[in-house]
């Protein structure tokens, strides 16, 4: 049989074809905007886990045996403004790790910064550990959601000698 012109069956596979390759374009469109979208958030997160551990570089240390931070440093150290107030290294440490919600900056969530003694952050200052319990270093991790974003160890001399 010769004949011009499509028939039904050769029409409907290919549109059978085009529909495929439009959903699979979209799929793809789709897909590359989430992991845009998932890129850009950790980005975020890391910016702002940055600032907190450049503010963590500038509190002193203070003495080994400082009480335990009060709220008031803790808010006082995480505003907005450049005033860190009273806080030190050891009273953070001392008071454990310091959680809070940011509801601004596009970040809502739990983020938690901590300064501790535990370097391969494990969550165990191990003292039978070479590398850990010593006077001299201290890890300052921040953490969003429960997750590790960035950390920092800083050596303290005054705790060496």
């Amino acid at each position: 049989m010769n004949s011009r012109g499509f028939h039904l069956i050769e029409f409907a596979i290919v549109a059978a074809i085009l529909a495929i390759v439009s959903l699979s374009l979209a799929s793809g469109v789709t897909s590359t905007a989430s992991a845009t979208r998932s890129l850009e958030d950790r980005s975020r997160e890391e910016q702002q886990a940055q600032m907190y551990l450049e503010r963590l570089q500038v509190v002193p240390f203070g003495p080994s045996n400082a009480a335990a931070a009060s709220a008031g440093d803790l808010s006082e150290f995480f505003d907005d403004d450049e005033v860190f107030g009273l806080l030190t290294l050891h009273s953070l440490r001392a008071f454990g790790p310091a959680e809070f919600t940011v509801r601004d900056a596009g970040l809502p969530g739990r983020w938690s910064v901590s300064a501790d003694r535990d370097l391969n952050g494990n969550g165990v200052e191990d003292n039978d550990d070479p590398s850990e319990g010593r006077n001299d270093l201290i890890r300052c991790a921040v953490y969003y959601n429960g997750r590790l974003v960035d950390q920092v160890i800083r050596f303290d001399p005054k705790g060496a000698e």
